[in-house]
């Protein structure tokens, strides 16, 4: 994909006034959906398997590194409605509901996908971490873990931007939502990076009133023992 449409990169802007950067963000997203074209990126199958879970075994050093797709895999098949195989058994992460993985999820919203493939023909675009759904909607969502990862609310809006209108045009995501319409949104957890700027009122940039111009709903997941529960601040 040429560099001049990865707007999912822009993560600088050329003034720290709302209605100029709102403006410029939409000029750039309007010139992707009108540039943008399949025969630009190369097609690809799906990745992901999900029919099983190999859960992540100790590979030697006794770690189990904190990912997005780690989180959103446990996310996944722990509360899944179908019955899946699952070799949870021999998970180092099977311990650590308290960060989120193999917790339980309360609330409203229920994981229906992960690691979804936006189009076949999507390398240089990547997967959209987890789709979440209410009784009325579908949500692609941009996911980042509770903790070492310090990207900017303005990467998050800008990478769910870009997967939803990849998404739109690729229409594989149909037989996933069924007849739910979609939206975008992004998760982060309480007390992380991205939580902290989302209510701090002195950054730079007002990203709250860029997420809400662009109709992005805004997930907060709070730990509760082994739950966690995901909730709609915005």
């Amino acid at each position: 994909m040429p560099e001049s449409k990865r707007i999912k990169d822009l993560t600088k802007v050329n003034s720290a006034n709302f209605d100029t950067i709102a403006e410029e963000l939409l000029a750039k997203l309007k010139a992707f959906d009108d540039e943008f074209d399949f025969s630009d990126v190369e097609a690809r199958e799906d990745e992901t398997e999900r029919s099983f879970c190999k859960g992540f075994p100790d590979m030697g050093d006794g770690k189990a590194k904190t990912t997005e797709r780690r989180l959103c895999k446990c996310l996944y098949y722990t509360n899944i409605d179908k019955e899946v195989k699952t070799r949870c058994d021999v998970c180092k992460l099977r311990d650590r509901q308290s960060e989120g993985y193999h917790a339980i999820l309360t609330g409203n919203f229920k994981v229906i996908y992960y690691e979804f493939v936006p189009t076949n023909k999507g390398r240089g675009i990547g997967n959209v971490d987890l789709i979440l759904a209410d009784e009325s909607f579908a949500y692609l969502t941009e996911v980042k873990p509770p903790r070492g990862n310090d990207e900017t609310l303005l990467r998050m809006l800008l990478e769910i931007e870009t997967y939803y209108r990849v998404t739109l045009q690729g229409k594989q995501y149909e037989d996933i939502v069924k007849d739910k319409p979609l939206r975008k949104a992004i998760l982060f957890f309480k007390d992380s990076p991205q939580y902290k700027a989302y209510y701090d009122s002195s950054c730079g940039v007002n990203t709250k009133k860029l997420l809400k111009k662009f109709g992005i709903t805004v997930f907060c997941a709070e730990f509760t023992g082994k739950e966690v529960f995901i909730k709609a601040i915005g």
